[in-house]
């Protein structure tokens, strides 16, 4: 068990998984964080094309840690009747678009371009799809990624 640093109280179990071209890739990261950046509900986004996103978050105190839950529900493919423009890009900032079918409880669309630092690299990309209404509310900085958003023209 580790002890956490002054302003870190609670410990997070935060699972990413990516979907492209039916290749599935699983990050899962333990470690101390304030618990306001705890947020209740997984986000999942879909940009076409096969590519989806998802994130969630368990946080947990001492012992409970040993047993807490997957923050990942099982994937639900339902059609909700939404539809977004969707599509993504690297180096880019624009991308093409198709029409995205939204599932389960992806009730947002989204549109972001800007760049992505992933340990010291930026990446230029642009992205358009179906959320979560959690995409949109979980506290700025705890959505996995360091982003810098720009507008599309």
């Amino acid at each position: 068990m580790k002890t956490c640093d002054t302003g870190k109280d609670t410990c997070g179990i935060i699972k990413h998984e990516t979907v492209q071209e039916s290749k599935r890739t699983v990050i899962t990261q333990k470690s101390c964080l304030h618990s306001n950046s705890c947020w209740a509900d997984p986000i999942s986004m879909n940009f076409g094309n096969g590519i989806t996103q998802r994130s969630g978050i368990t946080c947990c105190v001492g012992e409970a840690c040993q047993t807490a839950s997957d923050p990942l529900p099982p994937m639900n493919t339902v059609p909700n009747g939404l539809q977004c423009p969707g599509c993504y890009a690297e180096n880019s900032y624009q991308c093409s678009e198709d029409t995205v079918r939204c599932t389960a409880a992806q009730t947002q669309c989204f549109d972001i371009a800007g760049k992505i630092t992933i340990g010291i690299l930026p990446l230029k990309t642009a992205s358009k799809g179906c959320t979560t209404e959690s995409e949109c509310t979980a506290p700025k900085g705890v959505k996995g990624f360091d982003v810098d958003i720009v507008t599309f023209e």
